[in-house]
């Protein structure tokens, strides 16, 4: 491992960047390009007094200053022979904490103990220090009271080789110096012979115990349990005073830990909501912002105020795979926001009445998903972020908080991109759940998705579950949608044309409604070609108009259908009726104008109209549809009631019609039986689709909605074209294949209204 890292710090590419700093609670990692520009000289560990690093503590040096080698100003100072300014050369800094099982001095009566930090310096492609001795200053854990000297690691033991045997006293309060070739590990050793061992290593061990405590993550300590961090911070946030960045790094650093490790954590919501709260309760210290960023988890907290109009938040892409400092960013001129993805993963626009008053605006930024112990399906797709403003948690007025992500994957076939924010259950568990939120995705690979949501909490990308067929399956119901559809519209406009051609044919009020119902089956078979080119996958203004136009040629075509029903009724059964002056207008008018009270009444109803996915019942659908119960009170039920009146009806009338033959005209009650029967396998021919559509999911179900929904016009031409003697001749005479055909006259107390 010691030589990896080693190894590591001459190939991790710096990304344009001249100095660069990696630091966990044990070990860090500093990496230089050194340039004229850029002069490196060495590098200083400040004191810490603590037990672990922190990132601020390590500094890149490019001049000397003697005032660094006080022993209470700094832990380690690293001085090169002379400043590197070779282009294309790196210099790098591996350092440990303290010893972790380093080993022994290569000595059989002597025993050794590390009394300063280990450090490794590696100087690459450069033949600067050919032969120069690299200057090492410690602050040893305990004043060696006995022999003690700088040794470096041989990867198996200590030696003394590469390395000035001997380390002079400094004076008073300054650190001790070792000389020593560019190696690899070098640290202060304690000497134990054998009438000292014990009472030297007793007091060496106790003072380095003291001043450097091990951390969470060593393997004397147990680590702390997320019942124990909860504890920490419901104690700060029980404080009378606010706590202070320096009082929760601590426990930044025991999270940090546990969201680190693979094993699973149960993180309660509370612990989510305690972290929440501490970004509103920690003191800044007179400062508008302040930031606790780790590698897996960052708290960026902000005053907003006049002078500090903070309105979003970015955070930088890296390459390396952690959280750094300068990643993040508090954004208060959203104009020039930054989307590309090769530059940000996360970006933050807040709406503009976050400004209304002074408030504190925090965010908690996790680098997984650890802390979300989701026992659904979803998967996070994304940075997690909690945004959360003082007094607010909902906003109003149409307004809602922009989070644009960069996705960390493509997804599967069987899984689509969503937005997602963590729901709270009362067992102290949650989920992912997609109400209130709007998911744009990026048409260009390289800008990020967007998330529109109304109110603030948790938010990721998720990839939900998407129901799929197999590819074979799915090319070939394309397939049948595209010929259903085209051959539909083909249907439509012969029908319109022989409105047009044929006047004998067109003063027939029959042939006006199935006029305006073709008209109908038209402007649905273009919504469904529609659909099958452009596969809406995301909720957008052309899905939510193709959904609104879907939505209105479905109902205006079972409205028509009701018509064609209360016609023949009217008069087939109810025979002497009073004529009823503007039938074609009063039927327009409730055919045409029910479906848009309806449309409209749902689109003043719904909170985000037209949001669901029919694609979320079957693969073969995807277009915007209303959905859950908006779906039943718009669509089936105003389906099922006009289906039940005009099954009533045909029946009825059929039935009528069959018990007065006898005594009636034969012929014409004949047509008229022929015109019912049609008629009602017209009924259940338009109505099947939606029946199947309701279990559409099953590939059976899916073929059968497919072909019934897409073909619809085209069979209501092969009836009233085709399949109508009448209508069939005025084509051949048209087309000069047949001689125009003869009329015979009927009654004028009885007019066929249904096509023969």
């Amino acid at each position: 491992m010691m030589v990896a890292l080693e190894m590591l710090g001459t190939r991790i590419d710096l990304d344009g960047v001249l100095n660069a700093t990696i630091v966990g609670d044990n070990v860090a990692l500093l990496m230089a390009n050194p340039s004229i520009d850029n002069p490196v000289v060495g590098i200083r560990i400040l004191n810490l007094n603590d037990d672990r690093f922190y990132k601020d503590a390590f500094k890149i040096l490019a001049a000397e200053d003697p005032g660094y080698l006080a022993a209470n100003a700094s832990d380690v100072v690293v001085y090169l022979p002379a400043p590197l300014t070779t282009p294309d050369s790196r210099v790098s800094f591996v350092v440990f904490r303290k010893d972790y099982g380093f080993g022994e001095l290569d000595l059989p009566t002597i025993l050794s103990l590390v009394n300063s930090r280990v450090i490794s310096v590696k100087v690459d492609n450069t033949s600067e220090l050919d032969g120069e001795m690299i200057s090492l200053y410690f602050k040893p854990f305990s004043e060696p009271g006995s022999l003690h000297m700088c040794a470096n690691w041989g990867y198996s033991n200590w030696s003394n080789r590469g390395c000035l045997p001997s380390m002079q006293k400094p004076q008073p309060g300054m650190l001790y110096r070792c000389v020593c070739q560019e190696s690899t590990y070098v640290a202060q050793l304690i000497l134990l012979g054998d009438s000292d061992i014990t009472s030297t290593m007793s007091t060496a061990m106790t003072t380095a115990s003291t001043l450097t405590p091990m951390s969470s993550t060593s393997a004397t300590t147990a680590p702390p349990t997320i019942e124990d961090i909860i504890n920490d911070l419901e104690n700060l946030l029980n404080n009378d005073s606010d706590p202070s960045i320096t009082d929760v790094d601590q426990i930044f650093d025991q999270i940090n830990d546990l969201l680190s490790i693979d094993e699973d954590v149960v993180f309660p919501t509370e612990f989510l909501r305690l972290l929440d709260e501490l970004g509103f309760r920690i003191d800044l210290n007179g400062t508008e912002t302040a930031a606790l960023v780790k590698d897996n988890i960052a708290l960026m907290m902000a005053d907003v105020e006049d002078s500090n109009p903070v309105r979003g938040l970015s955070v930088a892409y890296r390459e390396e795979d952690v959280f750094t400092d300068d990643a993040f960013k508090f954004l208060s001129n959203m104009k020039n926001i930054n989307l590309n993805s090769t530059m940000n993963e996360l970006v933050v626009h807040l709406p503009e009445s976050v400004l209304n008053s002074p408030r504190r605006i925090s965010f908690v930024v996790f680098h997984n998903d650890r802390a979300f112990n989701n026992r659904e399906e979803s998967i996070v797709n994304s940075r997690v972020i909690s945004i959360n403003v003082y007094n607010m948690t909902q906003f109003d007025n149409g307004e809602v908080v922009n989070i644009h992500m960069k996705p960390l994957r493509i997804p599967e076939r069987d899984r689509k991109r969503s937005c997602g924010y963590w729901a709270l259950l009362d067992d102290s568990t949650g989920y992912w759940s997609q109400e209130g939120c709007t998911f744009i995705r990026s048409r260009n690979p390289v800008i990020l998705d967007t998330c529109q949501c109304d109110h603030l909490t948790h938010f990721a990308e998720i990839l939900i579950v998407k129901p799929v067929f197999s590819e074979q399956n799915e090319a070939i119901l394309e397939m049948i949608s595209i010929i259903g559809c085209s051959l539909s519209i083909l249907g439509a406009i012969i029908i319109l044309i022989t409105f047009v051609l044929f006047k004998t044919w067109r003063l027939k009020f029959r042939n006006q409604i199935w006029l305006q119902l073709s008209l109908a089956l038209l402007i649905m078979s273009i919504c469904f070609l529609v659909v099958v080119f452009v596969k809406y996958d995301e909720y957008s203004v052309s899905c939510l108009l193709t959904g609104i136009i879907l939505h209105f040629s479905v109902l205006t075509s079972f409205c028509w259908m009701l018509v064609t029903a209360i016609k023949a009724y009217r008069d087939l059964v109810i025979v002497f009726t009073k004529y009823i002056p503007c039938q074609m207008t009063l039927a327009t008018i409730f055919s045409w104008g029910l479906p848009i009270i309806v449309i409209v009444t749902y689109i003043f109803k719904a909170t985000e109209p037209y949001k669901g996915r029919f694609e979320e019942m079957t693969p073969s659908g995807s277009f915007c549809y209303p959905s859950g119960l908006d779906l039943w009170f718009s669509v089936y039920i105003p389906i099922a009631v006009i289906l039940f009146i005009n099954v009533i009806l045909f029946f009825y009338t059929i039935g009528f019609v069959s018990s007065s033959i006898h005594n009636q005209n034969i012929t014409y009650y004949e047509e008229a039986h022929k015109c019912a029967r049609i008629g009602i396998v017209l009924v259940f021919l338009f109505g099947l689709p939606w029946i199947f559509g309701l279990f559409a999911f099953n590939i059976v179900a899916a073929y059968m909605f497919t072909v019934t929904a897409t073909f619809q016009c085209f069979i209501l031409f092969i009836f009233i074209i085709c399949g109508n003697k009448e209508t069939r001749d005025l084509w051949l005479f048209k087309l000069k294949l047949k001689p125009m055909p003869r009329y015979k006259r009927q009654s004028a107390s009885r007019r066929t209204i249904l096509p023969t």
